[in-house]
Order: structure tokens, then sequence, then C-alpha cells
């Protein structure tokens, strides 16, 4: 009798994910450097999200480089100086092969699922990057419109404005001892470029100062600061300033974002 015993190297072992790659791509900015359009993950980002993919890429701006462990990858990214309130994150199981999405909007966290399983048994890391907001699945169904800007800003130069439009500027204490009008004047003598503009954000009837600071100092990554000082209210922002417009009791960023005074 003949005895053959035949070897079967993983016959049960299950297929490597298509998205092993990203394991490959270790230290890279997921947003600056195109990994999130890679494929296939953008193809199945776009897929898991649907209509809520326009706003999963715009939250993204501010991020880090990816850091995979040995079976999970997970990355995000956020609206700069607003994290807490706009944000964007996947993480992908390299052993079951599912994506998951997070979108947070006015800290409302979204959770998009590739496979069934809803909101229990999330990972660690999911699970932090949630905290304490409110949680639901997300919905691709019509989404409510963008904001609608309420105007344009026009901008003076710093040296051409107005002096009530600087006075105004001197009441208002950023801290430190400083104000905002020593704030501006200084960085115009430093050769910044300083624009100043006036409108009533917020409805009030009184008119509200918005300052930016064009110049390497104030500029960086994402664009150039923005300040806008209204009723005992701030907003700062970074960002493409020529693309920021007035919004309902806030600007509206270049990423379509209504940002309110607070």
């Amino acid at each position: 009798m003949v005895i053959v015993l035949a070897g079967c190297n993983g016959c049960n072992k299950q297929p490597e994910s298509e998205l092993a790659y990203l394991w490959k791509e270790k230290g890279k900015y997921p947003k600056r450097e195109g990994v999130l359009d890679s494929q296939p993950l953008q193809n199945r980002l776009a897929a898991l999200l649907k209509n809520r993919y326009a706003a999963f890429v715009e939250n993204w701006d501010a991020e880090g480089p990816l850091d995979p462990k040995a079976n999970t990858l997970f990355a995000s990214g956020c609206v700069s100086h607003f994290c807490d309130e706009y944000g964007s994150a996947f993480h992908v199981d390299r052993t079951s092969d599912e994506v998951i999405a997070l979108l947070r909007i006015k800290y409302k966290v979204e959770l998009f699922r590739e496979k069934e399983g809803g909101m229990e048994e999330l990972p660690a890391e999911v699970k932090e990057w949630i905290g304490t907001n409110e949680l639901a699945m997300g919905d691709t169904g019509p989404q409510a419109p963008a904001p609608e800007s309420t105007g344009t800003f026009e901008w003076k130069a710093w040296a051409d404005a107005p002096d009530d439009w600087k006075s105004g500027l001197k009441k208002i204490k950023i801290g430190g001892g400083q104000t905002a009008y020593k704030e501006a004047q200084e960085a115009a003598d430093e050769a910044c470029e300083v624009r100043v503009a006036r409108y009533d954000l917020d409805g009030d009837g009184k008119p509200g100062t918005i300052v930016t600071y064009q110049c390497d100092f104030w500029c960086g990554q994402l664009g150039c600061a923005l300040k806008a000082y209204e009723s005992g209210k701030r907003i700062d922002l970074v960002d493409e300033i020529e693309a920021v417009r007035p919004g309902d009791s806030g600007v509206i960023s270049s990423k379509g974002v209504l940002l309110k005074l607070q």
C-alpha cells in the first residue's frame, strides 16, 4: 500500500487585502503626498461615503504621517484650528479587508462601514477619535445645502484703512497685554501685508472688523491668517484668504465650511 502525503501550504489562508500596499506608505502624509488619492483606497472610500465623500476630503487638511500597526492602519485629518469640530478619518483592517470611514462636523460623527457591525465593537483607535462626540451611522442620502455667502469682503491695505476701523481694534484684547491693533501694526511694521475689512457678520446692524496677514510668519501650508472680531466674539482661521466669504454669523472657509463667531 502506498500512502501519499500531500502538503497544502496556506490552503485555508485568507487572501491578502488589496489595501496591503498602504503598509509600505509608512511616514507619508495621506493628503499631501497623494495616499488618499491612491487606488484602490480612493475608490473604496468614494464608494463607501458616496455623496459624503466631498465633505470627507474637504475636512482633511491638517494631518500627521501614516503609522500602520501590524494589521491595522488608522489615519485622520482635520480643519486647521477647528480640529475638535471638523475632521475625517479612516481605519483599515488588513485581516478582514474592511474600511471604516468617519466624518466629524460640528461635534457630530458619522460612521461608515463596508461590512456589517454598525456602531458595535469598533476598533480602539476609532473609539478614541470619536471621543465624547455624538455618533450616528452615516447617511448617504440627500444632504442639507452648503452654506451660502452673504456677500464679499472689500479689503483695504492697513495704511489706507480709516482711522475709526483701526481705533476699534485698540479695544480688542487678544492676550498677553496685546491688542488686535498692536498686533496688526507690528505686523505692518515688519513689512507684512496687512489688510482690513468691515462687515456685519452676525446681522446685529453693527459691523465687525476682519484682519488678514499675508507674509511668511503668518502663512503656512494651508494659507494665511484671517481674524474676525465682532460683538466680543472672534474667529481665527488659516486659509486661502481670497476664497473666504462672509456667512451667517461667521465666515465660510475655502472648503465651504461655515465657521461661526465664538
